[in-house]
């Protein structure tokens, strides 16, 4: 009987370690993943990107035309732009030249089958940070685009001020600012608010989940319930008055902030 016992309860053991095992690694699963937006509609580039990026770490959107391309950056966060120079009456240079003027150290690489150099200096010119043409080596390529994504966020990290139509956040003296009206008007948050409101600012437009909040703000160590993460979330809205519209909830996903512009 207690020989019985005590396999069940090993049994247990092992169940409960797999399962922490299991919430820890999609925990990092969700923190490491990167999203990539292709503009092109040629299947040849778009098998090749897909083939390059077939582990989970990397979502690999796609936008059949400029405008779509140009909607989907305004409303989501993503680490890299891939673009097709040669999309058929559209401008996709222009719309390079127009992501740098709002998002300067966003990464844009062109992937084309032109081997002009008249075209690959109009890329650059327009802030292109690489052009590769087509066909490519997969590896090399993915070493390339994963080289420009970690400098991304390397710059990301380091930016001290986080401008916004609504708001402005400065990281080094750890302070807030909100618009109301016409002024500027100091937010006082405790530390703990002040990092979750940074780590949602550094990731506009992107639908964040309770437990990735948990994860990032609280860590793995510290024993805090998902459904907590409402009551942090709440009172920091009220600290923003006129900018808590930024944080916005998202039925069964989590919250994503969604300011209408972001300044440089």
């Amino acid at each position: 009987m207690l020989g019985c016992l005590y396999i069940e309860y090993i049994l247990a053991c092992a169940f409960l370690n797999m399962e922490r095992f299991s919430i820890h690694e999609s925990r990092e699963v969700k923190k490491m993943k990167q999203k990539i937006l292709l503009l092109g509609h040629d299947f040849e580039i778009k098998n090749l990107v897909k083939r390059a990026f077939s582990d989970p770490t990397i979502v690999v959107d796609v936008a059949e035309s400029v405008k779509e391309a140009a909607d989907r950056v305004h409303h989501q966060s993503f680490d890299l732009i891939l673009m097709n120079s040669t999309l058929p009456g559209e401008d996709s240079i222009e719309l390079c030249s127009s992501l740098q003027l709002k998002q300067k150290h966003l990464p844009i690489i062109f992937l084309s089958y032109e081997t002009e150099r008249s075209v690959k200096v109009s890329a650059f010119l327009a802030g292109a940070d690489d052009y590769i043409t087509i066909p490519f080596d997969l590896v090399e390529f993915k070493a390339r685009v994963e080289s420009k994504i970690r400098k991304y966020h390397a710059i990301k990290e380091t930016d001290d001020i986080q401008k916004f139509e609504e708001i402005q956040i400065d990281k080094l003296k750890q302070e807030v600012f909100v618009k109301c009206g016409t002024t500027w008007e100091k937010s006082e948050l405790t530390a703990h608010e002040f990092k979750l409101l940074s780590y949602f600012a550094s990731r506009p437009g992107e639908v964040i989940s309770r437990d990735t909040v948990l994860s990032e703000i609280w860590g793995d160590s510290v024993h805090v319930y998902s459904r907590s993460v409402d009551t942090h979330v709440s009172k920091l809205r009220k600290k923003l008055r006129p900018a808590s519209h930024l944080i916005e909830s998202v039925h069964g996903s989590g919250y994503r902030f969604r300011p209408s512009e972001h300044l440089h």
